[in-house]
């Protein structure tokens, strides 16, 4: 009451009501807020107690929640998904084998999950109504990093996250007083509930500090999670890096590390982690070359690809005999056959730069040539940006021009000139993906879709998704 009295003083100096009048009015108000508070929206969670691994916290009223919540971007009218589907230890869940052309999209039949940087935590994209929100149900939560908000907690920082088997489940870099963790919990669809699935590593603060590469992802492939990561020294990035590999499994419920040691810096990087059949792939630089391995999940057998000269760490699978990849800066195309050791150079491109991407659906392979940049004075930047489709063999299906198709791609109604650069693509179904970079503001990402079906005529017509960064990064804690 002490807020209320001091309102009173208020009124009274300044010769207003009287005493009574105003005391009645103050109890009025009172109790019309506890009526309103009460009043929650369907579906949603209105204990802010309920959250991690299913622990109760004994606050009630925390004040990280303040007297209201800050309205979510676009919340007019929208709404989190009513499933709040999450997975617990001692749950079964269906063996499936990971997307082979889908590396950064999470989505259900109601909508988009991503990482945002601009806001600092996990949104929620409505695909009916492309509305935008904090992957949060909790309506007194004001999304500011507090304990209570599955998208923004600053002490359970989700580095990485995907869609498996119907579950959300995200790799999490715990903060304590005294130590650090990486962690993997299941997130439920709704922003509702997290819970701890297994701990892949965890040191004490001030040795070490919890990092996160570009190039690590989070892969679940045939009930294994596999998570390359690394730490820090105390110095930062520039400091010495201990990398590991650890693989869970979700039917023994077991954490596996591919080296003696789960984190060490004698522990080679590994980087552009693939899954297909029974193993895993990914690159190793060795000085002065970068070798392509595989693993084998069952066996723990490692297997080397013997590859041309100048390859650059960019393939893809087609099947447990046949690789794609690029050499020679990307100017070229190869593929390599396992069972003969016979390499094959089967497409080069006479570009001024190589090829950007390369990824595969299973039935197509996919890659861009890096965009060449032209001035003319002081004029707009012209570009080139060519987009190629091959067959599994390597046989040209079409080449597309997609240079003034991304400049002007509508963002939230407006038109947007984009930078013809895109950092990733990925299918999904009968779509194609592409994360672009607004012109003007390189931190902003722009992610568009197209029909897969329209992109192999030549003819592809993007839609705005969301915009937001989807790969986070950097150092946490000292």
């Amino acid at each position: 009451m002490v807020g209320v009295e001091g309102e009173f003083e208020i009124h009274r100096e300044r010769g207003g009501m009287p005493m009574r009048k105003i005391c009645l009015l103050g109890l009025t108000v009172l109790c019309f807020l506890s009526l309103t508070s009460c009043n929650k929206n369907p579906g949603q969670s209105s204990n802010p107690t309920e959250l991690v691994g299913g622990k109760e916290d004994s606050v009630k009223n925390p004040e990280v929640s303040g007297n209201k919540a800050p309205e979510q971007s676009g919340s007019q009218g929208a709404k989190l998904p009513a499933v709040a589907k999450l997975f617990r230890l001692g749950d079964k869940i269906e063996s499936e084998d990971c997307n082979p052309g889908n590396s950064r999209i999470r989505m259900t039949d109601m909508g988009y999950y991503y990482n945002s940087i601009e806001h600092q935590g996990i949104r929620y994209t409505d695909k009916a109504t492309g509305m935008d929100l904090f992957l949060c149900n909790k309506p007194e939560c004001r999304h500011d990093g507090n304990e209570f908000c599955i998208a923004t907690n600053k002490k359970l920082k989700i580095r990485n996250f995907c869609l498996y088997g119907g579950y959300l489940f995200a790799v999490v870099a715990e903060e304590t007083d005294t130590q650090f963790a990486y962690k993997l919990f299941s997130v439920a669809l709704d922003g509702s509930e997290m819970n701890e699935i297994v701990t892949f590593y965890e040191f004490v603060k001030g040795e070490k500090r919890v990092a996160y590469s570009q190039d690590a992802e989070l892969l679940i492939h045939r009930n294994k999670v596999i998570f390359p990561f690394f730490v820090s020294g105390a110095g930062g990035f520039g400091d010495t890096q201990y990398h590991g590999f650890a693989i869970y499994d979700f039917d023994t419920g077991k954490v596996t590390y591919l080296d003696e040691e789960p984190a060490s810096k004698d522990n080679p990087e590994r980087t552009n982690v693939k899954a297909h059949g029974d193993y895993v792939y990914y690159c190793v630089e060795e000085e002065p070359k970068t070798v392509l391995y595989r693993y084998h999940l069952t066996t723990g057998t490692v297997e080397e690809h013997k590859l041309l000269t100048n390859f650059v760490g960019r393939y893809v699978v087609v099947d447990d005999n046949t690789v794609v990849y690029t050499r020679a800066a990307g100017r070229s195309l190869c593929v390599y056959h396992r069972e003969t050791g016979e390499n094959e150079e089967k497409v080069q491109f006479n570009g001024l730069s190589g090829i950007g991407s390369l990824i595969t659906d299973g039935t197509y392979i996919y890659t861009h040539e890096d965009p060449v940049k032209m001035k003319k004075g002081n004029e707009f930047e012209e570009v080139n940006l060519l987009f190629h489709v091959y067959t599994l063999d390597l046989e040209h299906v079409t080449t597309v021009d997609l240079t003034e198709k991304v400049l002007n791609v509508p963002f939230e109604g407006v038109p947007v000139p984009l930078r013809a650069d895109p950092e990733n693509y990925s299918y999904v179904g009968e779509d194609v993906y592409c994360t672009f970079m607004e012109y003007l503001n390189s931190a902003n990402k722009v992610i568009v879709k197209c029909k897969r079906e329209d992109l192999l005529k030549g003819q592809p017509e993007f839609e705005f998704i969301y915009k937001d960064e989807t790969i986070p990064y950097g150092v946490i804690g000292g």
